[in-house]
């Protein structure tokens, strides 16, 4: 139980500014060269222009069948995000869960995920 508890600890919500909502905008940063990947996510960033930092997320069906899965993943993706977001300024991201998420404690997959914070935000600063 303390596992899913850590996931959610920081409290409040990921604000609207901060969240890709519409397909539009997930498609127009999923084609970047800014990726990184592991066996539990693939991040993609795009630079949008110094605007705060945004986040989508995609957990199919497919990697986690069951909703209370899919949710737990979605909740410890925004929370790292949370996190570490003043550091992500400047770039929409989107994290996809593979099918080693769905079976991962949360802890290895906030580290996962600061890996790949750290990842993008090198591979954009030297992309200028």
């Amino acid at each position: 139980m303390s596992n899913l508890l850590s996931a959610t600890e920081g409290g409040g919500r990921l604000r609207k500014n901060r969240r890709l909502s519409c397909p539009a905008q997930f498609s127009s940063v999923l084609p970047s060269k800014f990726r990184s990947y592991d066996d539990l996510f693939s991040v993609v960033a795009l630079k949008n222009g110094g605007e705060p930092s945004r986040l989508g997320i995609s957990v199919s069906k497919r990697i986690a069948k069951r909703a209370v899965n899919r949710n737990r993943i979605k909740r410890v993706v925004r929370e790292s995000f949370r996190k570490k977001q003043e550091d992500l300024l400047g770039l929409d991201l989107v994290a996809v869960a593979k099918s080693g998420a769905s079976n991962s404690e949360n802890t290895t997959m906030f580290d996962s995920l600061a890996r790949h914070w750290q990842d993008v935000m090198r591979k954009t600063e030297c992309a200028d």
